[in-house]
């Protein structure tokens, strides 16, 4: 979480380690804590840098003029729309703020994306507090489900009734695409040694709650020191700004992992004393157990899968974090890789793989004592081939024979059996976006890569300059009779098409020779990629023009949230598909009766 100013904030070589001094003069009486302090990190490990302003604002979301680049607006405001609408409150949103330090000159490489909604919340005073209560447990749960990031930056979601202003502070509309309070460049005075020493004195007493023997008081001190934290930092934005000492050390704690330590030792402790001890020592093994090592997924695109979840009974989810209804559909390549193998070397391995075809079978369980899993069985020989590649690095499996299968959702034990029957869904999809998740190692945090497979058959991409959108028109080589002018008639129509319909994401058209993974009729449109597929051969110029005219009206549908890219369109009929049918025959006589192209119709 961020609400701007960590500047290069670390603990030296110890970073996140309990640094301990037993004979530093810092052992003294510290308020509540007393007796609690064996040891205590010493001030001098603790390195903080007092360069905390850079010269501009951050080059990757801003241009020189201090305008946001248009890509990253776009995204932020989607971003906010889908917070908005997990929210499922009726508050009318009346802006939309970029904030804090990322809008600030005092950004660093940790810093996060401060995205407010600003909401028209009214009420009593006991109603409204109990609406931000809401709005702050909405905020954590997305926060926590959700690890979004623009430009390497983690974006940080909130929802008020206003956004405090400091003389400062940088508040941008991304709703009016302009400042409201531009941010102002300053030379701040630090007292790096009291920022130190403030830092040590929190780490010391955070280090000590955690080897705590009782959880129960356990827990009860990491709440109080939670909220000590809140108010020291508080004071000292009240008192002295931004780069006053308490906000600085309250910076070095965010940056060095100690808030997180805190959190968890908050959440540990309050599971260890409502836990059964066996269940306890049986989680904490499984749960070490499942970051220990590396694990390769193909992400797919399901339309309809957030139905699934309208069949399952709410009472009987298993739904302990990290657990409940499969969010995102997706099928495990290989579990189990050591940490010396890299992202780098398994896409080295997979230079040359293609989209991967699979296909959901029957509906079958996973049962033990803990909770069912519900799953459909997937068959797929591309699958199989890749699990073979990725085997001959080093890993670690408890199971040698590969069945690969997609969860629907972990239910509690016995109750999974009468979903089997229930949920019915065969088809036949392609996986084209790979995640690989890093193996926990030497304390550090596990890491998600994800990048998309290439469409290998598509060589002939060509960038298409447009003012308002970019444009990729990729044609499949050997379409018969598709010559250049076909070419650069295709290139003017999708122009004039991105044009007439105002798309504002970037636009990719591929022009396939016959049907394949992608193209079922003549066209489609593939929502999970935000790309369109037309078949050419054996069609006339004006047929391939108005599929895609058709398949681009879906695009802007989807970007105006006509439809819900989860539940697919109907291939036939229904006004999503009706209007797309009719606005691609406009399209078509606008562009031949008025713009002279009817040589479209002798191609």
């Amino acid at each position: 979480m961020s609400t701007g100013g960590g500047r290069n904030l670390s603990l030296s070589s110890k970073k996140q380690a309990k640094h301990r001094n037993p004979s530093s003069p810092a052992r003294k009486y510290f308020g509540p804590y007393k007796n609690m302090l064996e040891e205590v990190i010493n001030a001098s490990e603790v390195e903080f840098s007092p360069k905390l302003v850079h010269d501009t604002l951050n080059p990757n979301i801003w241009n020189p003029d201090k305008t946001i680049k248009r890509e990253v607006r776009i995204k932020l405001l989607k971003i906010a729309q889908k917070f908005h609408e997990f929210l499922k409150a009726e508050f009318k949103i009346k802006d939309v703020i970029f904030t804090g330090s990322m809008a600030n000159y005092n950004w660093t490489a940790k810093s996060d994306v401060d995205l407010h909604l600003i909401l028209d919340i009214s009420g009593t005073e006991e109603e409204v507090a109990f609406l931000d209560e809401f709005l702050m447990a909405k905020k954590t749960i997305w926060n926590f489900v959700h690890d979004i990031k623009i430009k390497d930056h983690e974006v940080e979601v909130y929802a008020k009734d206003e956004e405090s202003e400091l003389s400062n502070k940088g508040i941008f509309s991304l709703a009016r695409n302009k400042w409201l309070s531009e941010p102002k460049k300053e030379s701040p005075i630090v007292d790096v040694v009291a920022v130190k020493e403030k830092a040590a004195h929190l780490m010391s007493i955070i280090d000590a709650i955690e080897d705590m023997k009782d959880s129960d008081k356990k827990a009860e001190k990491a709440a109080l020191m939670g909220d000590k934290l809140r108010a020291l930092r508080q004071t000292g934005l009240d008192n002295k700004g931004e780069y006053s000492v308490e906000n600085l050390a309250f910076k070095v704690l965010r940056n060095t992992g100690y808030l997180d330590k805190l959190w968890n030792i908050k959440v540990d402790s309050f599971d260890d004393e409502m836990s059964i001890k066996e269940t306890i020592n049986e989680s904490k093994k499984e749960k070490k157990k499942k970051y220990e090592f590396g694990c390769l997924m193909v992400f797919l695109d399901v339309p309809g899968w957030e139905k699934f979840a309208k069949e399952l009974d709410p009472d009987d989810i298993y739904d302990e974090p990290g657990f409940g209804i499969e969010k995102e559909p997706h099928t495990t390549v290989l579990f189990g890789f050591h940490n010396n193998v890299s992202v780098d070397d398994i896409k080295e391995k997979m230079e040359d793989q293609e989209p991967i075809k699979v296909k959901f079978k029957k509906v079958s369980l996973f049962e033990n004592k803990d909770f069912d899993v519900l799953k459909f069985d997937v068959v797929s020989n591309d699958l199989v081939k890749l699990n073979k590649k990725m085997s001959k690095f080093p890993h670690t499996t408890d199971y040698p024979d590969y069945h690969p299968h997609a969860t629907i959702a972990y239910l509690k034990p016995g109750t999974g059996k009468k979903y089997i029957d229930k949920i019915k869904k065969e088809a036949e999809l392609t996986g084209t976006k790979m995640v690989y998740t890093t193996p926990i190692d030497g304390g550090v945090s596990k890491k998600t890569h994800s990048w998309k497979l290439n469409k290998k058959k598509l060589k002939e991409n060509m960038e298409i300059a447009t003012p308002q959108t970019p444009i990729t028109l990729g044609i499949e080589k050997g379409i018969e009779g598709m010559t250049p002018r076909k070419q650069e008639l295709l290139k003017i129509f999708l122009n004039f098409v991105v044009g007439k319909l105002g798309l504002t994401e970037p636009v990719e058209i591929y022009i396939h020779k016959g049907r394949d993974e992608y193209i079922v009729t003549t066209a489609s449109y593939v929502p999970s990629e935000n790309s369109n597929h037309v078949k050419a051969d054996g069609r006339a110029l004006v047929d391939i023009m108005r599929s895609i005219g058709h398949e681009l009206t879906h695009n802007r549908q989807r970007e105006l949230n006509l439809f819900d890219p989860a539940e697919g369109v109907q291939n036939i009929g229904g006004h999503i598909e009706d209007q797309a049918n009719a606005i691609a025959g406009i399209l078509i006589k606008d562009f031949t009766h008025n713009y002279g192209y009817d040589e479209i119709y002798d191609e």
